[in-house]
């Protein structure tokens, strides 16, 4: 049975008090919010992530205005114990239902295939996601915060 998750990993990391801005990097993170896809990439330490947070963190400030209002958010920080497909949709699912993007019953009832000791194949989990993403009537921003891991 697969152990709970670490519900810290669906945080937004809290930018640091003394974040210098970036309006440009942040003008561009915006532009993508109407793509299906931003795909950042750099170095280690060049501040991806703090950029995101403070992106994300400035979105969910903005999202009650009219043109956001119909966006949600989630954020995921997996790392190398999540490199299997079970746990990594387990979390996937989790921060889904997090933003709102599954349906309670639906998730809790994939969590629990999930986490059975008859697990389905995950084939078999991944058509219900995708699906209840389609019918999704919001915009959905999912961080994958290190995904390479």
């Amino acid at each position: 049975m697969l152990s709970p998750i670490v519900i810290t990993k669906l945080f937004i990391p809290q930018p640091h008090p003394e974040l210098v801005h970036r309006p440009r990097l942040f003008a561009q993170l915006n532009q993508g919010l109407t793509r299906k896809l931003t795909l950042i990439s750099a170095p280690a330490g060049f501040g991806k992530t703090t950029l995101v947070a403070d992106c994300a963190q400035r979105l969910q400030l903005s999202l009650s205005t009219e043109s956001l209002s119909d966006t949600r958010m989630t954020w995921i920080s997996p790392d190398k114990d999540d490199n299997d497909p079970t746990r990594f949709l387990t979390y996937f699912i989790a921060s889904f239902k997090q933003a709102g993007g599954i349906h309670e019953n639906l998730a809790e009832s994939l969590l629990d295939m999930l986490q059975s000791l008859q697990r389905p194949p995950v084939k078999d989990v991944v058509p219900a996601i995708i699906n209840e993403g389609a019918e999704l009537l919001n915009r959905l921003v999912i961080v994958f915060d290190d995904y390479h891991l």
